[in-house]
């Protein structure tokens, strides 16, 4: 189950207050998940029910090995599904694109994908930036990294999408020019702790989503996503 509450710039999940940047500061504050096939059925009703106010749903990947383009295997389902509910909708995709013309690929293939359900976006369509041990991307430098989510998030924008990018802390500060990107496209930073800057990691570029939890329960306790 979720509860949560919001006192200014704080936000209440359970036990524990999560404290928003001051320049958000009079600003509302909206809670929202992202799902892919991990979570299996979800019942979209209930997580309006729940107080969720929006969802981005994985639209696919690049695959580590031979860099194919894969759609998520839930995401015709979860589109449906929860535009039925009317839940406010994003996308993301998790990029493995090594160079610009892999990026736009990328950002054609959901862009495509997205044909059919345009109407029901209306949250951003997010490039997810994230490194792991099996990367394809991994030690790019950090020119060719931000001109990758750059010519991604142009392709977006160009095809009529809000385009933001999904990283953590440490990959916008060390393998993407985050402070930059900021400038021009939506950022939305992964920090898990109860506030985004602190003695031990900042982010000072600007952002618009954080997500602070890697996983809710919503009711059914075998059911989790991101907020």
């Amino acid at each position: 189950e979720i509860c949560a509450c919001l006192v200014g710039s704080e936000m209440c999940i359970r036990d524990r207050t999560y404290t928003h940047a001051s320049n958000f500061d009079g600003m509302s504050i909206y809670n929202g998940i992202d799902v892919s096939y991990h979570q299996g059925t979800i019942n979209w009703s209930m997580v309006k029910a729940a107080g969720i106010d929006f969802a981005i749903l994985r639209l696919g990947y690049r695959g580590y090995s031979n860099g194919s383009l894969v759609t998520d295997s839930k995401f015709t389902t979860y589109i449906k599904d929860a535009a039925a509910a009317g839940i406010p909708l994003g996308v993301y995709f998790w990029t493995e694109a090594i160079n610009v013309d892999e990026a736009v690929a990328e950002a054609q293939y959901v862009v495509s994908t997205l044909a059919p359900y345009k109407s029901s976006i209306t949250m951003p369509v997010v490039i997810d930036w994230e490194l792991n041990n099996n990367s394809r991307h991994g030690g790019l430098p950090k020119a060719t990294n931000t001109a990758i989510c750059s010519a991604f998030c142009d392709y977006v924008k160009q095809s009529g999408y809000t385009p933001m990018i999904y990283a953590n802390v440490s990959d916008l500060n060390n393998n993407l020019d985050g402070e930059a990107l900021g400038q021009k496209y939506e950022i939305w930073v992964a920090r898990y702790n109860n506030i985004v800057n602190n003695a031990t990691a900042q982010f000072y570029g600007n952002y618009s989503m954080w997500q602070y939890l890697s996983l809710i329960h919503i009711s059914e306790p075998t059911r989790h996503a991101q907020i």
